[in-house]
């Protein structure tokens, strides 16, 4: 695989259950050579991240968004369809994994052997020997898919003490945790909860008194660092490149590199093992940091802000939430005017011999993210 020029390097397996080719598609699916592809791979990235994160939509919308997460689940599993998106097929396979009954996905052997059989199944470890910086800027919610299936499989092991009882219930990376490593894992994922930031010093001293010693410690301080430089201060993501001066990129690089690092210090997958079961919220911190929402910064942006002209201070927005979309439109991601759920054709695709109403209304203060795609392909601009 081939990620935007990233190589995905130090394969965990050498064959997949599913087929993929990324001639149609750049390495994160931002950009297709069919405006086609392009739509309906943006549209499986914005369903995913809105199930996964479970965000807050109408039931009527959200009855038809389950139904579609089980479609999108049964055709990942087809085995003679030839997925157009790499990304796009690992997620859409992690999502019967994140949803499925843990009894019906593990399997007897141990834990090398189900690590293998989520590779093999679905790329997702191949997919994280990528950059880290490249995927959360490309949007595709994997850190949350692995956060979520990781605190599935802590909770069903914990809670079945004798089924399975050669998989191994206590992680290495949690052996040696200090009383102040203890502390901070309650207080940040608490904080992470609550939508609330520790202070910085909370971060260096983690990395003081247990970074050297915990490869996990050390990455979930850093990774403390980029939230507070993100949702605090405003600093994000510049461009990717390896000549960029970015304190972001560096600081997720750097817990990049000590993770992976780590993992590679066997020959095997087994302590991919210890990642996925460590109590250490490293999958909740790098979500964390995804792009699903503007209600919220990411690694990439700020959240929605709204400025007043004549006094020059941010003000509250005065716009309505969506209620299809939770982020932006991508460029060039509607080619024809397409029917929204539960919308007439007549309050949808505007005519082309539509004319102002008489007496003018305001409109622009009604736009949201779910009218981006009907001025994209009524205005025949390339995106929003």
């Amino acid at each position: 695989f081939l990620f935007n020029g990233l190589v995905l390097c130090h394969g965990v397996v050498t064959h997949y259950t599913f087929l993929a080719s990324r001639e149609a598609c750049d390495g994160q699916c931002m950009f297709c050579n069919s405006s086609h592809h392009h739509f309906k791979w943006s549209a499986v990235k914005q369903d995913i991240s809105q199930f996964v994160y479970g965000m807050n939509v109408v039931s009527a919308v959200g009855a038809a968004h389950q139904d579609r997460m089980q479609k999108m689940m049964d055709l990942s599993w087809s085995t003679t369809v030839n997925h157009e998106c790499v990304p796009g097929i690992i997620n859409m396979r992690m999502l019967s994994y994140v949803f499925g009954n843990p009894s019906e996905i593990l399997r007897e052997g141990g834990p090398v052997m189900w690590l293998d059989e989520l590779n093999a199944n679905t790329g997702v470890l191949d997919l994280l020997q990528s950059s880290w910086p490249a995927l959360l800027a490309g949007g595709w919610p994997v850190f949350r898919q692995m956060f979520e299936v990781s605190r599935k499989l802590r909770f069903f092991l914990a809670k079945h003490t004798t089924t399975f009882g050669e998989l191994p219930r206590e992680s290495l990376l949690d052996v040696n945790d200090t009383e102040f490593g203890h502390d901070y894992k309650e207080a940040i994922s608490g904080a992470l909860v609550n939508q609330k930031f520790l202070p910085f010093h909370a971060h260096t001293r983690l990395l003081t008194e247990s970074g050297q010693t915990s490869p996990i410690a050390a990455a979930c301080g850093l990774l403390g660092m980029v939230i507070h430089l993100v949702h605090v201060e405003g600093r994000y993501l510049g461009p990717l490149r390896e000549e960029s001066q970015n304190m972001v990129q560096d600081l997720l690089l750097q817990v990049q590199s000590l993770i992976l690092n780590w993992t590679r210090q066997v020959a095997s997958v087994a302590r991919w093992w210890d990642l996925l079961t460590t109590s250490w919220p490293l999958w909740q911190m790098l979500s964390e940091l995804a792009c699903v929402s503007t209600r919220k910064a990411c690694a990439t942006r700020s959240e929605l802000r709204c400025l007043d002209v004549k006094s020059r201070l941010q003000i509250p927005c005065p716009y309505p939430d969506a209620i299809r979309r939770s982020d932006f439109v991508a460029c060039g991601e509607h080619a024809v005017c397409e029917l929204a759920a539960n919308e007439a054709q007549e309050d949808w695709c505007v005519s082309p011999d539509t004319r102002l109403p008489d007496p003018l209304v305001p409109w622009v203060s009604q736009l949201t993210h779910d009218d981006e795609g009907r001025v994209c392909s009524q205005c025949g601009q390339d995106g929003v």
